[in-house]
C-alpha cells in the first residue's frame, strides 16, 4: 500500500473527522447542552446536592463511536473546604485543607472547623466540646490524626448524602473504579467537596515559564478564580485479590487504612475544562485521534492504566510548547505525532507531570516498571510510520472511511448528515429530563404539602433566574411552566380527593402553563377536565392539541429516529447558535406526560395501575407514572366523547398507533399504550380482544409493565363470575 504524505493524510483525516461529527457546530452544541444541563441541575436540585459535569462530553472531545460516559462530580453546597480560615463562611459547614507529613501526592487532609461565634472559626481537635448533630446523625465521619486533629474520613463517602441522592434500580450496575462510581457503564460519579480558592501547589500553571502564546491571558485569569474540588481518591489502602486460575492470594501493599482514610485528592477539573474549551478545532481533532490510538494500540498492553487523562496531559503540554501557526488542516498528522512524542518522552522519563498541580507524577500508582518498554516500543512504531496506523482504526469506522471507495468494500458507512443527526439526538435525549422538570424522588418520604412547597420554591428560583438576561432564558421558561403545571395538577388532585370543585386559580395556573406551547402541559389539563367530567371543555382542548401535532414532530420515546434533526443540522451551517438550534429541536419534540403520586386523581381511573408497574419496590408504588403523548391523547378523546362516533374514531386512532409503532424500540411507552387500548376494549365489553391486547403488551414489554395487573384482574373477575354462576345454577 502506498503511503500518504503527511499533508495529504492530514487533509483526509480532517474530512473524515468532520464526517463523524467533529465539527465546530457539533462541539459548540455539545458544550451548550452540557452547560445547560449543569445549570438546570443546580437550580432544580432540592437536597443541596449539586452536580458539576466535566470530561469529554462537555469538552466536546468525543464521538458516537467512542461511547464516552458522562463524568459528573457530585458535591454538597452546604459543605466547603478552605485553604485559609479567613475564607470560612458562617453559612457553610467548613473544613480546612491541610498538608501533613502523611499526605500523599496531590492529596490533602480536611480538618473540621468549628464556628465559635458568627465570625470566629477554630480548627477542631481531640476533646473539642462541640455538637456535630448534622454530621453524625447516622455515621461517624471523623478520625483523629497523630496530632489530635479532627479530620474528615473519606470512608464517609459510602454512608453520607451521596448514596442517598441516588436510589438505584435493582437492575442498575454500579462499579467502583478509582475515584469514580460507574453506573451502567455510562455515567461516572465522583464525590467530593468544593473549595473556592486554589491551594499553592495548584498555582503552577500561573508561575512556570512557557512560550506565552497559550494558555491565553484571559483564560489564565479565569482559571485563577475557578477553585478546586477535594474528591474521594478511590481505594488507596491495602487490597487483596484471589487468582482462581493460579489459586493464590495477591496483596497490593499501598497505605495503611488510617493513612489512606484521611486523604482527599485535589481536582482541578474546572481549570482543565477552561483550557480544553480554549483549544481550536484542529487541536480537538488531534486529541480525539490520540484517544482512538490509545484505545486500539496502547490499551491492549496496559488496559486502562494508561488513561485518556494521560493523553490529555500530553496534548496540553504540546499545545503550550508549539506555536498556534502549526495547528492547521495540512499539519494535523504532524500535530498528533508531536503529542505522541510528548507522551513517549514522559514514558522514557517515567514521569508524567500534572498540567495544573505541582509535584505530581501521573504514572505513579498506575504503570509498573514492566509496562514502560512495550508502551515506548509501540509508540515509536506508530511515530516512525508517520501515523499510517490510522488506516486500521476501528472507532467510528475511521480506518474504513480513509480508504478509497472500492468495489470490494463491504461496509456501508453512515453519511456525515446522518452522523451529525445521531449525535444531536443523543445529546437532546440526555438533556430532555432536566429540561422538562422531571423529578426523581424514588424512595423519598415526602408529603403532598412538602412536595407542593418544594415546587413553589423551585418556581421562585426559576423566576429569579429568568429575570436575568441569561442565554438559557427560553429553556428556563419551559421548566418554569412545567412546574406551574405540576402545582396546578397537584392542587386539582387534592380537590378531587376531597370532592371539592376546582378553583379558578387552579384553572389560571393551567392556562399559564400552556404559554410554553408544550403539548404535555395541555394533556395534563385535559386529563383533569376528563376526571371532573367537564367533557365539553375537554373535547375542545383535545381537538386543539391534535391540531398542534404535525407530521414532522417526534415523541421523545422515539427520539432515536434522527430524521427530526436533519433539517436543523442543515441550518446549523447557516449560522444558527446552539440556543437557536435547541429551540428548533424543542418545537419538533413531543414530550411524554408524567404524573406524580400527588397528581394521580387527575388521571383516568384505570391509569393508576401504571403507578404499580415495578414489582421490585418495597411498597409496590412508583413515584411517577409516564405515558407517551399520542396514545394518551387518543385515550382521553375516547373518554371525553359521549357520542359513539367520537369514541369509535378515538379508538381507531389508538389502535392504528399501537399497530404502527409495534416495530419501534420505544424507550418505555409502548406497553402503556397497549394497556390504554386494553382498557378501551374493556369498556366496549370486548373480552377476548381485551385479553389479547394485555398479553401482547406483556410480550412487547416484559419488565415493569402494569399489563400483568390487568391480566390478574381479568382472571380474578373470570373466576368470580364463574363461581357466582355455579352457585346460582
Amino acid at each position: 500500500m502506498k503511503y500518504d504524505t503527511i499533508e495529504s493524510l492530514s487533509i483526509k483525516l480532517c474530512t473524515v473527522l468532520e464526517d463523524i461529527g467533529v465539527t465546530e457546530e457539533v462541539i459548540k452544541f455539545r458544550r451548550y447542552v452540557c452547560g445547560l444541563s449543569d445549570f438546570l441541575s443546580t437550580i432544580l436540585n432540592h437536597s443541596h446536592g449539586k452536580v458539576h459535569i466535566f470530561g469529554s462530553q462537555v469538552e466536546g472531545s468525543t464521538t458516537l463511536g467512542m461511547h464516552s460516559d458522562t463524568d459528573m462530580l457530585v458535591y454538597k453546597d452546604t459543605w466547603a473546604a478552605y485553604t485559609d480560615l479567613s475564607g470560612c463562611l458562617p453559612s457553610k459547614i467548613s473544613f480546612l485543607a491541610i498538608k501533613t507529613t502523611t499526605s500523599c501526592p496531590q492529596c490533602y487532609s480536611l480538618q473540621y472547623v468549628a464556628q465559635l461565634s458568627e465570625n470566629t472559626f477554630l480548627p477542631a481537635r481531640e476533646g473539642f466540646g462541640c455538637s456535630f448533630k448534622e454530621l453524625t446523625s447516622n455515621w461517624d465521619p471523623f478520625m483523629l490524626d497523630e496530632e489530635g486533629r479532627l479530620l474528615l474520613s473519606n470512608r464517609c463517602i459510602g454512608n453520607t448524602w451521596f448514596q442517598k441522592t441516588s436510589q438505584l434500580d435493582p437492575n442498575d450496575k454500579l462499579e467502583q473504579h478509582g475515584p469514580a462510581s460507574i453506573l451502567n457503564d455510562s455515567q461516572d460519579f465522583v464525590y467530593g467537596m468544593q473549595c473556592p480558592n486554589l491551594p499553592d501547589e495548584c498555582r503552577v500553571l500561573f508561575s512556570r515559564s512557557n512560550p506565552g502564546h497559550w494558555p491565553k491571558q484571559d483564560t489564565t485569569k479565569k482559571a485563577e478564580q475557578c477553585g478546586v474540588f477535594f474528591i474521594f481518591p478511590g481505594n488507596i489502602g491495602h487490597t487483596c485479590s484471589y487468582d482462581t486460575e493460579r489459586k493464590m492470594v495477591t496483596m497490593n501493599i499501598q497505605y495503611q487504612r488510617n493513612i489512606a482514610s484521611r486523604q482527599w485528592r485535589v481536582s482541578t477539573n474546572k481549570i482543565e475544562l477552561l483550557l480544553m474549551c480554549d483549544l481550536d478545532i484542529i487541536q480537538i481533532k488531534a486529541y480525539i485521534l490520540t484517544k482512538m490510538i490509545r484505545k486500539q494500540f496502547l490499551k491492549p498492553i496496559v488496559c486502562d492504566q494508561l488513561s485518556t487523562y494521560h493523553m490529555k496531559t500530553a496534548l496540553l503540554f504540546t499545545v503550550e510548547k508549539y506555536p498556534m501557526e502549526i495547528w492547521n488542516t495540512k499539519t494535523l498528522v504532524h500535530c498528533v505525532l508531536s503529542c505522541l512524542k510528548t507522551l513517549r518522552r514522559f514514558l522514557q522519563e517515567r514521569y508524567c507531570p500534572h498540567y495544573s498541580v505541582a509535584n505530581v507524577n501521573l504514572f505513579a500508582g498506575k504503570l509498573k516498571i514492566s509496562h514502560f518498554p512495550p508502551l515506548i516500543q509501540e509508540l515509536t512504531k506508530i511515530i516512525n510510520s508517520d501515523l499510517q496506523c490510522v488506516y486500521t482504526l476501528n472507532t467510528d469506522c475511521l480506518g474504513e472511511r480513509l480508504k478509497p471507495f472500492q468495489a470490494t468494500q463491504t461496509i456501508t458507512l453512515i453519511s456525515r448528515k446522518k452522523y451529525c443527526s445521531m449525535t444531536m439526538s443523543q445529546l437532546f435525549y440526555v438533556l430532555w429530563r432536566p429540561l422538562h422538570g422531571n423529578f426523581d424522588m424514588t424512595g423519598r418520604k415526602i408529603t403532598m404539602q412538602k412536595f407542593r412547597t418544594l415546587m413553589k420554591r423551585l418556581a421562585q428560583n426559576l423566576e429569579h433566574s429568568i429575570s436575568y438576561p441569561e442565554d438559557y432564558s427560553f429553556q428556563l421558561e419551559i421548566v418554569y411552566q412545567k412546574i406551574i403545571n405540576t402545582i396546578a395538577t397537584t392542587d386539582a388532585s387534592a380537590n378531587i380527593a376531597d370532592k371539592k370543585p376546582i378553583a379558578n386559580d387552579i384553572h389560571e395556573m393551567y392556562k399559564s402553563s400552556l404559554r410554553s406551547g408544550q403539548i404535555s402541559n395541555y394533556l395534563k389539563y385535559a386529563s383533569m377536565l376528563v376526571c371532573i367530567h367537564d367533557y365539553d371543555r375537554a373535547v375542545s382542548l383535545l381537538k386543539d392539541i391534535e391540531n398542534m401535532i404535525t407530521q414532522d414532530m417526534v415523541q421523545v420515546s422515539m427520539i432515536s429516529d434522527e430524521t427530526v434533526f436533519e433539517p436543523v443540522i442543515a441550518r446549523a451551517h447557516k449560522g444558527l447558535t446552539p440556543n437557536e438550534m435547541l429551540k428548533v429541536f424543542q418545537a419538533k419534540i413531543i414530550q411524554n406526560i408524567d404524573f406524580t403520586i400527588f397528581e394521580i386523581n387527575c388521571t383516568p381511573r384505570n391509569f393508576i395501575y401504571e403507578m404499580y408497574n415495578r414489582f421490585h419496590t418495597a411498597d409496590y408504588q412508583n413515584w411517577i407514572a409516564v405515558v407517551d403523548a399520542k396514545p394518551f391523547l387518543y385515550y382521553l378523546q375516547y373518554l371525553a366523547h359521549e357520542a359513539t362516533e367520537g369514541k369509535y374514531a378515538a379508538m381507531a386512532k389508538l389502535s392504528n398507533y399501537c399497530i404502527s409503532t409495534k416495530g419501534f424500540r420505544l424507550k418505555g411507552g409502548l406497553g402503556t399504550a397497549y394497556n390504554l387500548m386494553g382498557n378501551i376494549l374493556e369498556l366496549e365489553n370486548m373480552a377476548s380482544e381485551t385479553w389479547q391486547v394485555y398479553v401482547m403488551s406483556a410480550r412487547l414489554q416484559p419488565r415493569n409493565n402494569a399489563a400483568y395487573w390487568h391480566i390478574c384482574r381479568l382472571l380474578s373477575q373470570y373466576v368470580a363470575d364463574k363461581s357466582h354462576y355455579e352457585m346460582t345454577k
